[in-house]
């Protein structure tokens, strides 16, 4: 926008810009030359009009002398400059941690899949979260009046810290960075990191599947379908009616497991549950639940313990060490399977590892009988045999001997898993209260299999046992 101050006659005018920061001194043509103002005239109008500051006394001189050499054309000088104000700086803060994308297409199908939706930000230690720009106040400024042009003063952006953020101060800046791999959570005036993920509800499909190679805290359940993956520890509220769980750690359910038999939950360290029914587990850690096991298949590469008023009934049980319980079986003879003292992972890496010594021995016989044949051939040349045969006879020999090789190393492995196959120390096996008939109990070689009910007893065997030894229960648990 563009104000004008005129002169009486309208020979002169003066145009200033919209912030009052700029003249600029207009004379319109003058065909009288007795009308042509002077370099006085041009100094007294602009007095007139009160211009008084950033006044360019060579820029008026210089118009003045350029209407005298040609009056009959319009000239315009700018003649004042004011002094323009220094805007302030905001803060302003920028975050670093990209959000995830909000949802996934299955290419297959063209839908949505809203379990694998990332609903969490994780971050390395280290990781740039933010920057908040520090302010700065600007400068007044003044106008070719001379009056003060004010500015705003610089406006403050409120960011604090939680957990797991390192805050470092630079001149005209200030980062924040993580301490810690973890979860960054942003709320609304505040950021922090945390080495464990929390879920304060289900896992399900409000989260999406997890996977996450720290700890986890699910507050309630782990939903049927759902995918969780842990390289740390996990800690379950509610219960786990999904059977597609891996945890490297430990896995501490509060409630239950009923999988309805999906999946199979795979745990490195140990498992603590209240109950497990319709689920298929493998831990390499001890089993420890407080009520029950029901038709379940539990791989347990340590021990099972069972506490007070507890029973196991259905399913199969392996396990590499001792099983303690309640009652074993019920009284409508369910079939209930509990073999111990046998590493259920090494029993069947060397059961696949002895059918893999068994093939490559018979190819390596065949090849065996292939090369003799070959060998034979190039004897009947007498010494002269034709290249292509010494060549295929170099082929064979080389092939036989990679494979021997193959067969002398899966001997050995063969061998030393056959060593950790059996549990090392004493094994038992104890039902505090009842042993009911369909029960099979399987003690490294030894089977029985209960035909009547018996009480308060305790499966005793040592390697070299031809069976094992039976005696009365007593209770061992901690309370």
């Amino acid at each position: 926008m563009q104000s004008k101050a005129d002169s009486g006659e309208h020979r002169m005018e003066i145009e200033f810009d919209e912030a009052r920061l700029h003249a600029t001194l207009i004379i319109r043509s003058i065909k009288n030359l007795s009308e042509l103002p002077s370099e006085t005239d041009l100094f007294n109008f602009i007095n007139e009009k009160k211009i008084g500051f950033g006044l360019d006394v060579t820029a008026v001189k210089k118009l003045a002398l350029a209407i005298s050499e040609n009056p009959g054309i319009e000239h315009r000088e700018l003649i004042a400059t004011g002094h323009p104000p220094e805007l302030p700086v905001h803060e302003s803060i920028e975050f670093f941690v990209e959000e995830p994308p909000p949802v996934v297409i299955d290419e297959s199908t063209g839908q949505a899949d809203y379990r694998k939706v990332m609903r969490y930000l994780i971050v390395e230690n280290g990781t740039l979260l933010a920057r908040k720009i520090h302010a700065r106040k600007g400068t007044e400024g003044i106008d070719v009046y001379g009056n003060i042009i004010d500015v705003p003063l610089p406006k403050k952006e409120d960011l604090a810290t939680g957990e797991n953020v390192n805050v470092i101060e630079k001149e005209d800046y200030t980062e924040y960075r993580s301490s810690v791999k973890g979860i960054f959570y942003k709320r609304i005036h505040q950021i922090s990191v945390s080495p464990v993920l929390k879920i304060d509800g289900d896992a399900g499909m409000e989260t999406g599947n997890i996977e996450y190679d720290g700890d986890v805290s699910i507050q309630g359940n782990i939903e049927f379908g759902t995918e969780v993956h842990v390289g740390g520890n996990l800690i379950v509220g509610g219960r786990i009616e999904s059977g597609h769980i891996f945890v490297q750690g430990n896995l501490i359910v509060r409630n239950g497991i009923n999988t309805r038999q999906e999946g199979n939950i795979r745990v490195g360290g140990k498992l603590e549950a209240h109950y497990i029914e319709n689920s298929n587990l493998t831990t390499l850690g001890d089993v420890i639940v407080q009520s029950s096991i029901i038709t379940s298949n539990v791989v347990c590469c340590s021990h099972v313990i069972l506490g007070r008023s507890s029973k196991i009934a259905g399913g199969q049980i392996y396990v590499y060490g001792s099983l303690i319980a309640d009652v074993i079986g019920n009284p409508a003879g369910v079939k209930t399977i509990i073999q111990l003292g046998v590493h259920p992972l090494k029993y069947k890496s060397h059961k696949a590892k002895a059918e893999e010594l068994k093939r490559k021995e018979e190819e390596l016989g065949a090849l065996s009988s292939t090369l003799k044949f070959a060998h034979d051939d190039i004897k009947r040349y007498r010494g002269n045999p034709p290249e292509e045969k010494k060549k295929k006879l170099s082929e064979l020999l080389e092939k036989y001997k990679k494979n021997q090789s193959i067969v002398h190393k899966l001997k050995e492995q063969t061998a030393l898993l056959l060593k950790e196959i059996y549990y090392p120390d004493e094994i038992t096996l104890s039902a505090a209260k009842m042993v009911y008939p369909g029960t099979e109990i399987h003690l490294r070689r030894f089977t029985e299999v209960i035909k009547a009910p018996q009480s308060v007893c305790t499966w005793r065997y040592k390697s070299g046992m031809n069976a094992p030894s039976i005696e009365a229960f007593k209770e061992s648990r901690e309370k």
